[in-house]
């Protein structure tokens, strides 16, 4: 099956706190109230499902950090509960059977049931007692839902965390007065926005011992060993993995760190556990509703607080940013797709197709040169030096969001957004602009997090633009309105739509003269921040002709038995070409379906009568060496057409440079970007090895091919 990104479903069914306390496991909180009902799962405000098109009211914002105030996608300090959202039908009829502590004189707890379980059948379920689930993935499954956590045991020394030495702590110190906290990076695998910059830089440099999680005046009995929050999801069967695996590694297991951290700090959880348990029994007692319990619940405890709003953003795909204490705010989201590198084929089925308008592009594949430029892997894409910023939102919204948040990322932000653009690389904006290159990557990165911005190569005119396959031409209609909107007196977005439609030419064959330049770019920016168009990109291999593998074979004759060359006629004379099976089309449905082809017809490699394909030139076998060295040494009588001694002087020296783009996975438009190279020469030195005839019509490919080193194709 085509592996494609399926559309965001973060398939969030409820979220459940239950601890261990000395007297027992204890079902402490779960949110929402009905998560099977439709009340449920809709006891928030109503907001959008999609990332790009969500905001909230500004009189919803409760936090003044700077990265709250620059997303749009805020979470709530308080959540806004609706009389609507919990029906007198549910109080009336929602109960657990059982216990006298439930059911008071036929008046039945409406909170002591969950999901069709009783509390405490699932605080026994959720709560591990093996100690070996100590920080490690929790999951259980039960009929359709399956149950995820990430349990915290207390410590045998009765602490929550070790320990650190006063050294250790003066040593953290000082590091930290040596960088600067506005741009300081954690380098623990992967990356750290500004607020867990804040949180870890809070935690180590406590000067007070880890609080214990009881007093010697509390109640040994009350005292908490365990804490589990576990996320409840209903995955379709087919996604399973990817839905489970990306809600652990991004929102179970990073908010199960921060709760661990302020549970070692201040006794966090078991505080507010202990406040959540009393306000439940002084509801059974009074007998209140379940809107009474919640909305009280919701008022007194940040944690219930802060455990609301992360099921109502993340289950809308949305940013969820709590604070669990004031000065430490914490954000956790599900990254959104934004790109895929290929489109799902007709028999694919509907949950695995990607939704239509994400950017088609195999930029975002990495390489290892992308990752080489980074010290994380996994942000390759978004912190190459090569790459560059397309902002999601308008520049003047995004600053002013900015201005108004204020904190010590605001001035650099803002500097850095007013000095970008996308034609220019983050390489080219550092030299230009006197920023350090690291403090630009982290600075973009930032805004990718928050879904300001989206990596991508720098925009060229000199580069091909066409209408992307994946476009979603059902916006078509509220496309054009927006379009006219922001270009007025330029080509309406049907005419521009129709001339990137046709045959593939540079985009500056569109460009009427050198005044509408940034015009057109402007254009060029709108069309793909919509998915509108993508880059049509070349790659190519290098191809071995039969009558080099006959020379190479001879030359190899010649050096095991040391006589001269025999009285044959010329082989790259005598040669023809064999090969008929490696017509590529403009633009192959997928990288991998092209690289299938050619090793199918690659099957007579060693054959010295058929022409071959050199896969890997970064990885060529012996044999496949000695060919590359051949057409090194003999670039003058392989290129086409007659060049000057110095111009083939130029290509044995670019040779070498040039072979490993030649894998057809590393598009040919970063030669002139990595290796610095100005773009027409590469180009001219490119169709001098027959790139150009590959890439043009069918007569031309059959025209002199026997001087063609490289096979050429087009793919996004």
């Amino acid at each position: 099956m085509t592996v494609v990104a399926p559309p965001p479903n973060p398939s969030l069914v409820a979220i459940i706190l239950v601890i261990q306390a000395r007297s027992g496991p204890r079902f402490v909180y779960h949110y929402p109230p009905s998560p099977l009902s439709r009340a449920g799962l809709d006891s928030f405000e109503e907001g959008p499902s999609s990332y790009e098109n969500s905001s909230v009211p500004d009189d919803d914002i409760t936090s003044t950090s700077d990265e709250e105030l620059l997303a749009d996608e805020h979470g709530r300090g308080r959540t806004k509960l609706k009389r609507a959202d919990f029906t007198d039908e549910e109080d009336e009829n929602s109960s657990s059977p059982g216990t006298d502590d439930k059911q008071h004189g036929g008046w039945r707890v409406p909170w002591e049931n969950l999901l069709g379980l009783d509390a405490s059948a699932l605080e026994t379920l959720l709560m591990p007692s093996d100690r070996s689930w100590h920080k490690r993935k929790f999951e259980v499954g039960f009929n359709d839902l399956v149950f995820v956590g990430w349990p915290i045991f207390i410590r045998e020394d009765g602490t929550w965390r070790k320990k650190r030495r006063k050294e250790r702590v003066n040593t953290v110190k000082a590091e930290d007065n040596k960088v600067d906290s506005s741009l300081e990076v954690l380098h623990k695998g992967e990356y750290a926005t500004e607020d867990e910059l804040n949180h870890e830089r809070h935690l180590d440099t406590e000067n007070s011992p880890a609080t214990t999680p009881a007093s010697s005046q509390a109640d040994e009995s009350r005292e908490m060993t365990i804490f589990n929050l576990v996320f409840v999801l209903n995955p379709p069967i087919l996604e399973y993995s990817l839905r489970v695996n990306e809600m652990y590694d991004h929102v179970v297991k990073k908010l199960g760190k921060a709760l661990k951290w302020e549970q070692a700090r201040a006794n966090y959880v078991w505080q507010q556990s202990d406040l959540i348990l009393k306000a439940k029994t002084q509801a059974r007692r009074k007998r209140s509703s379940i809107t009474a319990l919640y909305a009280t619940l919701l008022r007194i405890s940040s944690l219930a607080s802060a455990i609301a709003t992360v099921y109502d953003n993340i289950s809308r795909s949305m940013i969820a940013s709590i604070n669990l204490t004031p000065n430490v705010p914490i954000s956790l989201q599900i990254p959104p797709v934004t790109s895929t590198s290929v489109l799902p084929s007709s028999t694919d089925p509907p949950s695995a197709r990607t939704q239509p308008g994400v950017w088609l592009t195999t930029a975002t594949a990495g390489s290892s040169d992308e990752i080489a430029d980074t010290d994380h892997p996994q942000s390759a894409m978004s912190l190459a030096k090569h790459f560059t910023l397309l902002l999601l939102d308008k520049e003047s919204k995004i600053l002013a969001d900015i201005s108004q948040s204020g904190g010590p990322l605001a001035a650099a932000l803002a500097h850095y957004i007013r000095v970008s653009s996308p034609t220019k690389s983050f390489a080219k904006i550092s030299a230009l602009h006197s920023i350090s290159l690291p403090d630009i990557q982290l600075l973009a990165q930032h805004l990718v997090n928050w879904r300001r911005a989206r990596a991508i190569p720098p925009l060229h005119q000199r580069d091909i633009y066409i209408v992307s396959p994946n476009a979603d031409l059902k916006k078509l209609s509220t496309a054009v309105k927006s379009y006219e909107s922001a270009f007025p007196t330029l080509p309406s977005l049907p005419k521009m739509l129709q001339a990137l439609s046709g045959i593939p030419r540079p985009y500056s064959s569109l460009i009427p003269s050198k005044d509408h330049k940034e015009a057109y770019f402007r254009i060029l920016a709108w069309l793909l921040r919509g998915g509108w168009v993508t880059q049509l990109r070349s790659f190519a291999f290098v191809r071995i002709d039969s009558s080099i593998k006959i020379a190479v074979k001879e030359q190899t004759k010649v050096d095991r038995n040391g006589k001269g060359p025999s009285d044959r006629d010329n082989p790259l004379e005598a040669s023809h070409d064999t090969i008929t099976s490696l017509h590529l089309a403009k633009r192959p449905s997928m990288v991998s379906r092209v690289s299938s082809d050619i090793r199918s017809s690659t099957s007579s490699h060693s054959n010295p009568k058929m022409n071959s394909i050199i896969l890997q030139p970064a990885r060529a076998s012996p044999t496949e060496s000695k060919w590359l060295d051949y057409i090194a040494d003999h670039l003058h009588e392989l290129t086409s057409g007659d060049l000057h001694e110095d111009e083939v002087l130029e290509l044995q020296q670019c040779w070498p440079t040039f072979t490993r783009y030649f894998n057809g996975m590393e598009p040919l438009e970063k030669i002139p970007v990595r290796e610095g190279l100005k773009r027409k020469a590469t180009w001219d030195l490119l169709n001098r090895l027959g790139l150009f005839e590959s890439l043009s019509n069918e007569a031309a490919r059959q025209r002199d091919t026997q001087r063609r080193i490289l096979v050429g194709f087009r793919h996004w």
